[in-house]
Order: structure tokens, then sequence, then C-alpha cells
């Protein structure tokens, strides 16, 4: 990514950033994706010890390849999924 800041300076000193606005939402979104994958990693990390099941096994118990026979299957065995992970991978309806 790359960026174009404008410095404002107050004083002699070095006071504001300006960006171009699609830059803020690129920076804006990568740092969603990076709070994203820091939660996930701690939630990871602090599940570890928990029993899991392969995808297989939860594919069979819920009888359905649908995204959200899956996703029920699956909450109550780890943490909620922040959705924002799956914003441009898998498209979902917001309510």
């Amino acid at each position: 990514m790359s960026i174009h800041p404008q410095i404002i300076e107050k004083d002699g000193r070095k006071e504001f950033v300006v960006l171009p606005y699609e830059e803020f939402l690129q920076m804006q979104a990568e740092i969603e994706n990076y709070e994203d994958l820091r939660t996930l990693r701690e939630e990871k990390a602090a599940s570890h010890a928990e029993p899991t099941r392969s995808l297989d096994v939860v594919l069979k118990e819920v009888g359905s390849r649908s995204r959200s026979a899956l996703f029920a299957a699956l909450s109550p065995l780890q943490p909620p999924i922040p959705k924002s992970l799956f914003r441009d991978h898998l498209p979902m309806k917001t309510q």
C-alpha cells in the first residue's frame, strides 16, 4: 500500500497528517484486518486445550453444507468469529 501524506505543521512542529480519502479507507481496512487477526490469535491461544472436531464430523452432524447451518453447529464450540474476517471472502447478510 502506498500513501501520500500531507504534513501540517503548527509552531514549527508536525501537528497533523492529511491523506487522500481512498488511502484513509485502505488504512482503516488494514487496521480492522489486523485487529481481527489479533483477536483470532488470542482466542485460538485461549482455546488451545479445548476439544475439537474435524470438519467432516461437523458436516455429518449438521447434515448440510449451508454456511448458516455450519456456523450454527460451530458457534457453541468456539468463541464468536468476527464477521469482518469473512467480509471479503464470504458474503453475509446483515440484519
